[in-house]
């Protein structure tokens, strides 16, 4: 039954927007020839098209539209719609052309998941018009974008379009990305959450969190997990199961809440799936400038780090194996310090070992904890 009413509230809208636009009667030939023809809507305002408004770059703010080129950059913008069409997403085109998305700043993209007209929607959508030659949608930047409920972060089914995603940090938490060429993603991470409960108009057994034909992660880890992430897998391991047919897409890998791409190695035991949106900057990578174990300190490590401006505290971590220290993985002491000078003690720091010690530096905003990178690794040998 909710399908069905999904499907006819779909109807409705369509028939209501070809009304408004074309008028009850002579719609027909002119709805066909709209929907042959190159259009772009940027936050509900038509910028390519018969229906393109001038000047329209002026009634939203921290939006810029190149048209000739198709690129749109974000910086710093809330899209936000509560209870009207925004079309299929709060950027929409329709065409055979490369679209280009700047992603600057913290961004987000809201919608109601109650409402049915919205429910659909998602943040990004694509279409192609004459389904023949490749269409790429390339999302680059270092900035964030946050997706707020909605129906699909990315949704690009047609079979000749390719998403690529490049330096950006991107979150969902409502649902996912649906490519029908080729993902491609680097120096980036994407956060997705995998929304099945949530989406009573997906076919019983679909997964909307991450589908699509074709992969090309560069180097990028991948993590899953139920309510909190994990584990790491491989892009094998994700995509083991993806059918192509009448251009729909199932995955069957439905064993995880959360998806996480990245290009950095994730500390699993503290992290945390929600995107930060803060506009409090990470402070610099943390360097080791000098470490030390003295012969009567059997349980100590004696640490000078550079000072990172801003910072207002440290984290030192300390390993077994260099191995362990490379994937940022099964430390067996964690410790925050305060000064760039400091010594980190511990029972587990036992005799005629060599360990390996990395640091991150923090900031804070409020009560949470903004890292930067991690050192490089430094091994010490604690001796009697």
């Amino acid at each position: 039954m909710k399908k069905i009413l999904v499907c006819l509230s779909q109807i409705v809208l369509v028939l209501i927007l070809s009304t408004m636009v074309y008028g009850a009667q002579d719609s027909n030939n002119e709805a066909q020839e709209f929907f042959k023809t190159e259009r772009l809507y940027v936050d509900g305002f038509c910028l390519l098209g018969p229906n393109a408004i001038s000047g329209g770059t002026a009634q939203y703010s921290n939006v810029k539209v190149d048209e000739n080129s198709i690129t749109i950059i974000l910086e710093n913008s809330h899209m936000e719609n509560v209870g009207s069409s925004t079309w299929e997403g709060f950027i929409t085109y329709w065409g055979d052309r490369t679209l280009n998305i700047v992603i600057k700043g913290n961004n987000t993209m809201s919608t109601s998941k109650y409402d049915q007209c919205c429910y659909l929607n998602g943040g990004i959508y694509v279409s192609s018009i004459e389904k023949k030659g490749n269409v790429n949608v390339n999302i680059t930047g270092d900035g964030t974008l946050n997706l707020e409920n909605g129906g699909y972060l990315i949704r690009a089914e047609d079979s000749n379009i390719n998403v690529s995603i490049e330096g950006a940090t991107i979150h969902s938490n409502f649902a996912g990305i649906y490519c029908g060429g080729t993902f491609s993603v680097k120096n980036s991470k994407i956060f997705i959450k995998n929304s099945l409960d949530e989406q009573p108009h997906l076919p019983a057994g679909r997964s909307n969190a991450l589908v699509c034909s074709k992969y090309d992660f560069d180097n990028e880890h991948i993590y899953v997990g139920k309510g909190k992430l994990e584990k790491e897998i491989n892009s094998e391991e994700l995509f083991e199961k993806v059918n192509i047919k009448d251009m729909e897409m199932c995955q069957n890998k439905l064993d995880y809440d959360w998806v996480l791409l990245s290009d950095e190695v994730a500390d699993l035991r503290d992290y945390n799936p929600v995107l930060d949106t803060t506009s409090v900057k990470a402070p610099g990578k943390a360097i080791i400038k000098k470490i030390t174990a003295k012969k009567k300190a059997t349980k100590k490590v004696k640490l000078l780090l550079k000072k990172i401006r801003g910072a207002k505290g440290y984290q030192v971590a300390i390993y077994k194996t260099k191995k362990n220290a490379a994937k940022n993985k099964k430390a067996i002491v964690k410790k925050f310090v305060k000064k760039t000078r400091a010594t980190v003690s511990s029972k587990k720091l036992k005799n005629k070992k060599t360990l390996y010690v990395k640091v991150r530096a923090y900031k804070l905003n409020g009560k949470k904890k903004i890292y930067g990178k991690w050192s490089k690794a430094k091994k010490v040998k604690i001796k009697k």
